[in-house]
């Protein structure tokens, strides 16, 4: 695991647990458990004095692990623009791109770039912090 991905976990983490404390310190009086929802399919509750560590840690990592990940689509061969729209609809939204004919052009009209390379490849697990790099060519131009 990267540290800044495990630096994001901890922060995803940190604001979800914030967020718990925040909410348990409303109510009128004490409670005899902490309840902390994660999703709308797994909720926690433990035992006062118990803490908010342990198992409630690993839920919400969980959580974050399922809502923050995605398999990588096949781009290659399609419009930059398109495969950008694809990987956005995804929820990838960090991108590089690169002139894959080594010239070093800007990609100023990404619909008149067609997608060479892709980093990570087809079928990759990726968060949707981790970058993106697409290489493409002038459209009319062979990838090298």
């Amino acid at each position: 695991m990267t540290p800044f991905r495990l630096r994001t976990r901890l922060v995803a983490s940190t604001i979800l647990l914030a967020a718990g404390v925040a909410l348990a310190g409303c109510s009128p009086g004490p409670t005899p458990y902490v309840t902390v929802t994660v999703s709308t399919t797994e909720t926690v509750t433990e035992e006062p004095g118990a803490g908010v560590g342990g198992v409630v840690e690993d839920v919400i990592e969980d959580a974050i692990d399922s809502a923050t990940e995605i398999v990588m689509p096949d781009v290659v061969g399609m419009n930059l623009q398109e495969a950008q729209d694809v990987l956005q609809t995804a929820g990838s939204y960090f991108m590089d791109q690169e002139d894959a004919s080594g010239q070093g052009r800007l990609q100023i009209d990404d619909s008149n770039w067609t997608v060479c390379e892709q980093d990570p490849q087809e079928g990759a697990t990726l968060s949707l912090v981790d970058v993106v790099t697409l290489s493409s060519v002038k459209v009319g131009e062979d990838c090298p």
